[in-house]
């Protein structure tokens, strides 16, 4: 009767450390972007020297003086060359685009809590 009780004992104890183990954790972390605070966004376009969209090209954070985390991937511009990047804190980002020549683009936004950006990264000619 004691080894019994000692199995269901332990069964239990067992059972209550991987149902607490699997609640998720306040500080795992998060990658999605959205920080605490974050709620700002940059939209824009990429485009060639010609003023044509530029479909596929992924926009880039170079630099930045957000605390807020930064997104774990890069958007990539739609068949009109538009592109958003959300859930960014208040700061000044550097963005960066760069077409599979080697040409690239930068260009310095700042955004302000709670406000959205727009940006347009035009690539100089090859």
């Amino acid at each position: 009767m004691d080894r019994q009780r000692t199995l269901i004992l332990l069964g239990i104890v067992g059972l209550v450390t991987t149902v607490s183990c699997s609640q998720p954790s306040n500080s795992a972390p998060d990658h999605s972007g959205a920080g605490p605070g974050a709620t700002s966004s940059i939209s824009g376009v990429v485009r060639d020297s010609n003023k044509r969209p530029l479909e596929g090209y992924a926009v880039v954070i170079v630099k930045s003086t957000s605390n807020a985390p930064r997104p774990a991937m890069a958007p990539l511009t739609d068949s009109k060359g538009a592109f958003t990047l959300s859930g960014l804190g208040a700061g000044t980002f550097v963005l960066g685009a760069s077409a599979p020549d080697g040409r690239k683009v930068e260009s310095t936004v700042t955004v302000t809590e709670g406000q959205d950006a727009s940006v347009t990264l035009t690539l100089p000619k090859p």
